[in-house]
């Protein structure tokens, strides 16, 4: 790609779990590389404060299939999964009351 760029386009970045997005502005281009300067930055997703009584699990993004997956950190076992990262942090804090 980098041969196709030229000084001040712009290039979008974003995560695959949605969680953040940049924008970055191409400074040089040549048929190898490109050198960019990040302009912004944007947190895409809340902060979830987990009570330290729910560090029996763990949530991960695994791919667009299983998206959101609630992780038991004891076998790395995947237990549960949401499509929305705030239904699975809600799906674990409930699940560590019962457990």
């Amino acid at each position: 790609m980098a041969e196709q760029m030229k000084p001040y386009d712009h290039i979008e970045v974003r995560v695959d779990d949605g969680a953040w997005l940049v924008n970055l502005l191409v400074i040089e281009a040549d048929r190898s590389y490109a050198r960019v300067k990040l302009l912004q930055r944007y947190e895409l997703t809340e902060d979830h404060n987990v009570p330290a009584r729910a560090q029996k699990h763990k949530i991960e993004w695994k791919g667009p299939q299983h998206r959101w997956a609630v992780i038991r950190l004891s076998d790395g076992e995947m237990i549960h999964t949401e499509k929305e990262k705030s239904a699975a942090y809600a799906w674990m804090i409930d699940h560590e009351r019962t457990v």
